[in-house]
């Protein structure tokens, strides 16, 4: 996953956008051990997220809103490997 903020520049989605590009070129036919292949998807939306560490004894990181759940969403209900 990455998580990017907006930084005032008016290309921030589209270097977000290249940035997916080039994870799912990185992974294009990667094989893992075992000989099955990498497989990436890849889910994009904008708007107010938060991140943090949540727990006491066994730490998490995690990112969570209303932005990130609307985007994972439509990842696994849309997205199609490679899209």
């Amino acid at each position: 996953m990455v998580l990017s903020g907006h930084d005032g520049e008016e290309d921030h989605a589209l270097r977000l956008l290249r940035v997916a590009r080039d994870m799912l070129a990185l992974t294009d036919g990667t094989p893992l051990l075992g000989g099955e292949r990498v497989r990436v998807r890849v889910g994009i939306n904008t708007g107010p997220a938060h991140s943090g560490v949540l727990g006491t004894k066994r730490l998490k990181y995690t990112v969570w809103g209303d932005r990130c759940g609307a985007c994972l969403l439509f990842m696994y209900q849309k997205g199609g490997e490679g899209l």
